[in-house]
């Protein structure tokens, strides 16, 4: 997989998943805490994302790898994440990077976000898991 791929595998990370039709313009995101999210967009179609409050984890490669996180939100609907442990290989980010991850929409069980690391602003979109 290329750093480009893995970067934007990277970006769909976004905590949560929400209700049918939500608009984050409300600052309706609280939603987006708990839960797994299954990337809609990337190469890996096994990989997927937990997050629990100020605990993120993604899996790849049906959990072979992973990526850790450290969460710290700004407001419901936006939050800094710090990595603090990657065994991805050939990731483009190294532990203590932080990306910035603000949702634009929620809807039909689809979160829509911007992601912005090291001056890199990407968007991305995910799918919550039942």
């Amino acid at each position: 997989m290329n750093q480009t791929k893995l970067l934007f595998l990277l970006l769909l990370i976004l905590p949560g998943i929400g209700a049918f039709g939500q608009d984050t313009k409300n600052g309706d995101c609280s939603i987006l805490r708990n839960g797994k999210f299954k990337y809609i967009d990337g190469e890996d179609t096994t990989a997927y994302v937990v997050i629990h409050n100020n605990s993120h984890i993604e899996y790849f490669n049906m959990g072979k790898y992973y990526i850790k996180s450290k969460l710290d939100w700004v407001n419901d609907c936006e939050y800094n994440m710090t990595m603090t442990k990657i065994t991805l290989p050939e990731f483009p980010y190294h532990p203590g990077d932080i990306m910035n991850v603000k949702v634009n929409k929620i809807a039909n069980d689809t979160v829509y976000y911007t992601a912005t690391v090291k001056g890199k602003q990407m968007t991305g979109r995910f799918l919550i898991m039942k």
